[in-house]
């Protein structure tokens, strides 16, 4: 799958970390900082892989929607393909920088937000919706990216902590996303393990402290 990357030019850090990320999946995907060779004339070769590529990511900001000049050229066109598109496909993906309001054009596609937790899932699924669209294969590193992920799913962390005038204690544990009566006894075992520490922790804690300051007298 060919995917062509778009961004202005002020949200370069941003454009780079999706591109690392989309490479990591074993995606293929142009940007310009990485995919033009020194002497190619760089509009016509913008043009030419946009008009080409499966699935168009672009990068939204406030200079995307206020600033002119070729970055407006590429969302016009990136426009004029998504509507030339069967209806359903995946297309054109806008991933926001900031809280910011889309034109009615772009409005009409969901977008997601890079400044939000879980940016990477909710990319790496409008990926995997269009590799099927297109009939083709899952790489294995975008495989690995879903188990990784619902691994995590499975765990829930949890913290207990405690601030007192001259101490603190704190316990971080997880528990097991899962039901039935073996899992139940699970996190029954792990939380009591986790709670009867932290309080333990925290019932000697002035104790501690008394006899650390006595021992500092002798």
């Amino acid at each position: 799958m060919k995917t062509f990357l778009s961004y202005p030019s002020e949200k370069l850090d941003s454009a780079r970390e999706v591109y690392d990320f989309l490479r990591s999946l074993g995606i293929q995907i142009w940007f310009d900082k990485e995919s033009l060779i020194a002497g190619q004339n760089w509009d016509r070769e913008r043009s030419i892989v946009q008009r080409s590529a499966d699935l168009i990511i672009l990068i939204c900001s406030l200079e995307t929607i206020r600033r002119s000049g070729v970055i407006q050229r590429e969302i016009k066109e990136a426009l004029e393909l998504a509507r030339d598109k069967p209806l359903g496909d995946v297309f054109l993906v806008s991933l926001r920088t900031e809280e910011i309001s889309l034109p009615l054009e772009w409005s009409l596609y969901q977008y997601i937000d890079l400044f939000r937790t879980g940016w990477q899932l909710q990319l790496a699924r409008s990926i995997h919706l269009r590799l099927e669209q297109l009939g083709a294969p899952l790489p294995d590193s975008l495989t690995a990216f879903f188990e990784a992920q619902e691994a995590e799913e499975r765990i829930e962390l949890k913290t207990l902590r405690f601030e007192g005038k001259n101490f603190e204690a704190q316990a971080d544990y997880f528990v097991y996303r899962r039901g039935g009566l073996f899992w139940d006894y699970v996190n029954a075992e792990i939380t009591a393990d986790a709670v009867g520490g932290f309080y333990k922790a925290r019932a000697q804690g002035p104790i501690y402290l008394e006899g650390q300051k006595h021992a500092g007298d002798w």
